[in-house]
C-alpha cells in the first residue's frame, strides 16, 4: 500500500508510465533472484528484510498496469479497459490452474 501511494501522485504529475513499470519490473526481479542467495542462509530478519522489499516493489505493478493500458487505449472506457484486463487475467489463471492440475 506504501508504493502505490506513492507511484499514484508521481504518475499523475509526470505520465511516465513506461519508466515506472519498467524501474518496478527491474526492482522486483532483482529481488526475486537475490532470494535465491538469501533464504537458504536462515537468517530471519535478512529473509524479513528481502521479503518486504519484495512487496514494496511488487506492489505497484498492477495498478500502474491498468493505468498503463487506460493511457494507450484512450478514447476507451476506463471500465471496459480494466474488464478487458481482468478476464484475460482469469482465463489465463484457469488455463494455467488446468496445466498445472494435470501434470502433478
Amino acid at each position: 500500500m506504501i508504493t502505490e501511494l506513492l507511484t499514484g501522485p508521481y504518475l499523475d504529475r509526470t505520465k511516465k508510465y513506461l519508466f515506472t513499470l519498467r524501474a518496478t519490473l527491474i526492482a522486483t526481479t532483482i529481488i526475486t533472484f537475490s532470494m535465491i542467495f538469501v533464504i537458504p542462509t536462515g537468517s530471519y530478519w535478512l529473509c524479513s528484510i528481502v521479503m518486504s522489499l519484495y512487496g514494496l516493489s511488487f506492489g505497484p505493478i498492477l495498478p500502474i498496469g491498468f493505468d498503463f493500458s487506460i493511457q494507450l487505449t484512450h478514447p476507451v472506457q476506463p471500465a471496459l479497459v480494466n474488464g478487458l484486463l481482468q478476464g484475460a487475467e482469469q482465463i489465463g489463471e484457469f488455463l494455467l490452474a488446468t496445466v498445472f492440475v494435470s501434470l502433478a
